[in-house]
């Protein structure tokens, strides 16, 4: 439900430049189609073909080459081969397949709320005991830290409220975190 929320906020805000690194976002409506298709292909295995093809036709199979945003979604494409597959080691090989990616990606971009997102989004569902519990944790932080400096780049407001509501459901903030991401829920009541 919660996956559902936010892509339906990314879906239907208007389009903004999200990361502080303009060029990674030259092909806006490239971008745009890749965001749809990824949070369809949460819920269908099918859309995840489409997916990758739409990243390769538009940006080529060389990775080394990729805007960190592109190599972000293109280490989501094997978070989602791994939440589809059926062997729990082809689970474990494509999922620390994707968490290399999305590190590289955020090696490129730390400062990238859409990276760092994804990411947590991923992780949150991953038990700690696959290893990956430091990673959700300093996103989790980076994330909360964005928002408090209003760091967030361009990012629409209805998706920065979906990001602090997912945040505060998680459970995972500490009291201080929560009461933070509570303040700036209520700013964004008014984009409602």
């Amino acid at each position: 439900m919660k996956i559902l929320i936010i892509f339906i906020l990314f879906m239907y805000a208007p389009l903004e430049i999200i990361s502080e690194n303009k060029e990674d976002y030259n092909n806006l409506p490239v971008l745009e189609k890749i965001r749809f298709v990824y949070y369809e292909a949460v819920e269908n295995e099918n859309k995840i073909e489409e997916l990758e093809k739409i990243i390769v036709n538009n940006y080529s199979t060389d990775q080394t080459n990729y805007p960190s945003i592109i190599l972000a979604y293109w280490g989501a494409v094997d978070a989602l081969k791994a939440k589809h597959a059926f062997w729990p080691f082809t689970k474990l090989s494509l999922l620390n397949k994707s968490m290399e990616l999305m590190g590289e990606a955020l090696n490129k971009s730390p400062d990238d709320l859409e990276i760092r997102f994804m990411r947590f989004s991923i992780l949150h569902f991953i038990p700690s005991i696959l290893g990956y519990g430091e990673e959700r944790d300093r996103d989790m932080e980076k994330i909360t830290e964005l928002i408090e400096n209003n760091n967030t780049g361009s990012l629409d407001p209805s998706i920065q409220k979906g990001i602090i509501e997912f945040l505060i459901e998680s459970g995972r903030l500490n009291i201080k975190q929560e009461n933070l991401m509570q303040e700036k829920l209520a700013f964004y009541k008014n984009y409602e």
